[in-house]
């Protein structure tokens, strides 16, 4: 009998986990364990990552992390359906590049996050759904510039209210860092993110 993975429900044809009590398949072990065992560096790139969902999630209210196959840790809005959050510093030339590519998982609605070039200030938030018609294929740019930013003036939300939290989160009181090895900055680490509630 084939067993099945007890977070994507996909079938475990070998390398069967065991995870807080669930028998799961590699992808979701390797994905989630440390999420769950509370062993992720903050400091890392993904740690970043998390601090920003908690972020967004916090402003929102409205949300759950949800299992999809491959995807086992992806934040879901009952209001904004599937999210995918993006963040990226301003950059040289006065821009904010992002990467929409997600390896073919299509979200409902992109937050796309926009900071200062040193990632301490939530300069703008823009919230975006997935079918709009100013998106490229791929990338996606915004110019800080009056012209660049009034094309994308429907879809900007308050940045304050993300910025706030941003600034005032505290990781220790996350438990995706709670186990986390003891020579790991306890800091902010000048990084963040976060997203609307004036939906």
């Amino acid at each position: 009998m084939i067993q099945t993975c007890e977070i994507c429900n996909e079938p475990i044809s070998k390398n069967i986990h065991t995870l807080n009590g669930m028998n799961v398949c590699h992808s979701c072990f390797a994905s989630l364990h440390k999420y769950l065992e509370g062993t992720i560096d903050p400091d890392s790139s993904t740690g970043f990552q998390i601090k920003m969902k908690h972020v967004v999630s916090d402003v929102l209210g409205d949300w759950r992390i949800i299992s999809l196959p491959k995807y086992p840790y992806t934040l879901y809005s009952d209001l904004l359906g599937l999210l995918s959050i993006k963040t990226a510093k301003l950059s040289d030339t006065n821009k904010w590049l992002f990467d929409r590519e997600n390896y073919n998982l299509i979200p409902d609605t992109y937050i796309f996050i926009c900071l200062d070039e040193y990632k301490t200030i939530i300069e703008r938030v823009f919230v975006i759904p997935e079918n709009s018609p100013i998106f490229g294929k791929r990338g996606f740019t915004i110019t800080n510039t009056d012209i660049g930013l009034e094309r994308l003036k429907d879809y900007e939300v308050d940045a304050d209210i993300f910025n706030e939290i941003y600034q005032n989160i505290n990781i220790n009181e996350l438990p995706e860092f709670r186990n986390r090895p003891t020579n790991i900055s306890t800091t902010i680490d000048t990084k963040v993110y976060i997203a609307p509630s004036t939906f």
